[in-house]
């Protein structure tokens, strides 16, 4: 007790908890500050923290021999009797534990803060690339792409990056690879070039060992001149990665033959290709079969390949075994868990599993680019995370501002928060970054027909026809598409004979534009043509069989019996498309929907009611209009708006059905509003919505509408803004 008492006394453990609290501050500030501002050296940071603890014992024993008051500093007089002794034997235990302390805490301090000798292999020098194009105001292109490279690195990777003010001095001609290694630590140096050859822009890329001068690996890049970013962003996200897998493979955390490894590297290169890619990293499996990464990334590939057509059926059937492969061979692999979140919402149409999946992955890499854009994306489709969606997009964005990918994410966040015009300012900026870029395109198009500006987005898919040579597939079905659903019957169903006639984008049905042949068999089941619609329903069988795509797993429904295989309703379809288990809860007490369940509700209740499940349809409805309610807003939201009003409809709510009708106005969803009963076969199930007069002249303010947008799509084809294939 006396000991403890002249502690006190001197204030000792005072000090020593001050002393504590400021080491603590200090540190985390200035390993912020380290890790952000390039001036200091990457190993400061571990130098203060060690050099805290060792102040730590100086800092106690002052404390203990000396007293701070009004009359300065004097030597303190032992209150308790204790001898020198004592005080000796003191010191010295505070000096053992100090040890102790030191001997845990460094090697701790130095595995976190990446310091370790000189030479590291996971520090990384980049130098800016030289720039050899004979045009002096491309320089800044060299700076440019070595920053953005640095900034990706640090978010993405565990790699140290040398700063760019610490490279001053330093260039790709006259590297002296001794003072990179002795000065910064650098184990790795990565430099490159820029030339101009045959009118397009090349880069070459080396990575060195900086001990050996060995260079580990080389990539060009090319593209034409006006496509630079989008070539500096595949640049940066290939990079990036070969880099990263670089390092483990050198630090022997896993063992990969140089064959295999060169084969995955050079698919990276080909990302904008993905065919040629696939083919790369097939052949990196082929050489080395528990690759891990080449697995997850053939499946990953599989995200691109169906936005340039591929079914979304078969691209999850080629991905699936792909990432379960690579966590077999690495547990816990994040690609793995990139690949099959991406494909759960864009080819399962499930934002919440996708959502699940990119939890997991934000937890061990929560900066990564893939997962904020998978994240931002997946919230778009659940209602009460959508805010969530604009939070994302935005630290996506915040990684690469030049990413056209991470602009046209935002935007997409922006649109489904109903904020229109910030979500065309972002989608804008994508196509002025990368012009090439189809998905913006898309994004585009589908924008402007969500605002009901259908002339428009036709106006937005020639333009993108006209980057294209030749036109693709796609867009020849999105532009007969959308002129097919413009367009009145009478003009409609010609336009989409003759597309079917000369086989114009007959593909399976891609983002929001379908196959016109499926389209036309709609128009007949719509109008009530059954001639016409069997007719036409054979042709979509023959060319199902031609094409080999199984109708039962398109998510486009048909009242025709003949596109549900064998079951004979479409509850029976609708069970086998869920499951029992899923089935049963949508009728249950719980119902959590998400976008694109919406549709999916109101076909199951209106097959409930044409089973003669009445109290089950009604019941399920009911449930479901407030969350499509909520979704859609209050000013609409169009693939939704028209959903709200069928599933009130189906609930017998007439009356709230026709209020949100009126609230929103026929400008929210015109072109669904003259079709509703087609859309949700509402012409037998709710006969009663069909013959009330405030429904009649809300229909006839919708076919106003529309006869303004079709004599708007009739001026732009006259003027040449709109070109039909």
């Amino acid at each position: 007790m006396k000991v403890f008492e002249e502690l006190k006394q001197r204030k000792v453990l005072k000090t020593a908890a001050l002393y504590f609290a400021v080491a603590w501050g200090a540190t985390e500030v200035l390993s912020y500050l380290v890790e952000r501002i390039p001036v200091f050296p990457t190993w400061a940071d571990t130098a203060i923290a060690i050099l805290f603890v060792l102040g730590f014992p100086v800092a106690v024993f002052l404390a203990w021999m000396f007293d701070v008051g009004k009359d300065g500093v004097r030597r303190a007089d032992p209150s308790s009797g204790l001898g020198k002794g004592v005080i000796a034997a003191s010191l010295a235990v505070m000096l053992l534990v100090t040890g102790a302390l030191s001997y845990v805490l460094i090697p701790k301090i130095e595995a976190e803060r990446g310091l370790v000798g000189a030479g590291d292999l996971g520090t990384i020098a980049i130098l800016p690339f030289e720039n050899l194009t004979g045009d002096p105001s491309l320089g800044y292109l060299g700076v440019g792409l070595a920053e953005d490279l640095r900034q990706r690195l640090m978010a993405q990777t565990n790699l140290k990056v040398i700063g760019r003010v610490s490279l001053a001095g330093f260039s790709g001609s006259s590297t002296d690879l001794a003072s990179l290694r002795g000065l910064l630590d650098a184990g790795l140096l990565l430099e490159g070039s820029l030339q101009s050859i045959a009118g397009q822009l090349q880069v070459s890329v080396a990575l060195l060992d900086t001990e050996t001068g060995a260079q580990l690996w080389g990539n060009i890049f090319s593209a034409e001149r006006a496509g630079w970013d989008s070539l500096r962003q595949r640049m940066v996200s290939s990079l990036a990665e070969q880099l990263a897998l670089t390092v483990r493979v050198r630090e022997a955390e896993f063992m990969v033959p140089e064959e295999a490894l060169e084969a995955y590297l050079r698919g990276l290169s080909e990302l904008n290709r993905p065919d040629v890619a696939d083919s790369w990293f097939a052949e990196a499996i082929r050489l080395a079969p528990d690759f891990a990464e080449a697995w997850a990334r053939r499946a990953l590939l599989r995200v691109e390949m169906i936005w340039r057509g591929m079914s979304g059926f078969d691209a999850w059937e080629e991905a699936e075994p792909m990432f379960n492969r690579a966590r077999e061979i690495e547990p816990g692999s994040l690609l793995a868990d990139i690949a099959e979140a991406h494909l759960l919402w864009l080819a399962k149409l499930d934002p919440l599993a996708s959502y699940e999946v990119l939890q997991r992955a934000e937890q061990i890499s929560p900066n990564h680019p893939m997962v904020l854009a998978g994240l931002s994306t997946s919230f778009c489709f659940i209602g009460e995370r959508q805010e969530d969606a604009i939070r994302y997009g935005r630290r996506y964005l915040s990684l690469d501002p030049l990413n056209p990918d991470a602009h046209n994410r935002l935007g997409l966040a922006y649109h489904f928060n109903k904020m229109l015009d910030e979500s065309l300012e972002q989608n804008a900026r994508a196509i002025e970054l990368d012009p090439q870029f189809n998905r913006a395109w898309d994004y585009r198009a589908n924008w402007q027909f969500y605002k009901n500006q259908m002339a428009e987005a036709l106006v937005t898919l020639t333009q993108r026809a006209k980057l294209e040579n030749p036109i693709s597939e796609e867009t020849k079905r999105c532009m007969i598409y959308a002129a097919g659903l413009l367009l009145p019957e009478e003009r409609a169903i010609p336009l989409l004979e003759d597309a079917v006639k000369r086989g114009l984008g007959m593909s399976e049905a891609h983002w929001w534009c379908d196959n016109p042949l499926e389209l036309l068999v709609r128009w007949h089941v719509g109008s009530g043509n059954d001639e016409k619609a069997k007719a036409a329903k054979r042709r979509l069988e023959e060319w199902y069989q031609k094409t080999g795509i199984d109708p039962t797993n398109l998510t486009a429904f048909f009242d025709l019996d003949a596109n549900i295989s064998h079951c004979e309703t479409d509850l029976c379809r609708l069970r086998a498309q869920l499951g029992d288990e899923v089935f049963d809860a949508w009728l249950g007490s719980e119902l959590q929907l998400h976008y694109f369940d919406f549709h999916l509700v109101v076909e199951l209740a209106r097959a409930l009611l044409d089973a003669g499940q009445v109290e089950e349809g009604r019941r399920l409805a009911a449930k479901a209009a407030p969350a499509a309610r909520d979704f859609a807003g209050p000013t609409g939201f169009v693939t939704v708006t028209s959903l709200v009003v069928a599933l009130y409809a189906m609930a017998g709510d007439l009356d709230s059905a026709l209020d949100y009708a009126e609230q929103v106005g026929p400008e929210a969803f015109f072109r669904f509003a003259t079709h509703l009963n087609h859309l949700a076969g509402l012409d037998h199930a709710i006969p009663e919505l069909m013959g009330n007069p405030r429904w009649e002249a809300f229909q006839q303010l919708g076919a106003q509408r529309l006869e303004e947008e079709v004599a708007e799509f009739d001026r732009l084809i006259a003027s040449g803004e709109i070109v039909l294939p």
